[in-house]
């Protein structure tokens, strides 16, 4: 069984890929940690960026090991700098 998320790119992912997000779906079991991977994979314009991104799952900051379920939201927030 696969569980569909929702994506959302945030700050430089989404001026780098062009989008605010996308509709994944992935095999039961699928962690953040993998999900990165395949992100990475699927844009590989943003696998340096993404190494350092953080992850909120429905608005909770989850670490890589986080199981997605089906019909999460998924935020990806590059790390910000500023002065």
């Amino acid at each position: 069984m696969n569980v569909k998320v929702q994506v959302r790119y945030f700050a430089l992912l989404r001026e780098t890929t062009g989008s605010e997000g996308e509709k994944y779906s992935f095999p039961q079991g699928t962690t953040i940690l993998e999900l990165r991977t395949q992100l990475g994979s699927h844009r590989p314009e943003v696998m340096e960026i993404l190494s350092e991104a953080r992850f909120a799952v429905n608005e909770d900051f989850v670490d890589d090991s986080y199981v997605l379920a089906d019909g999460d939201f998924v935020a990806v927030i590059p790390p910000v700098s500023g002065g």
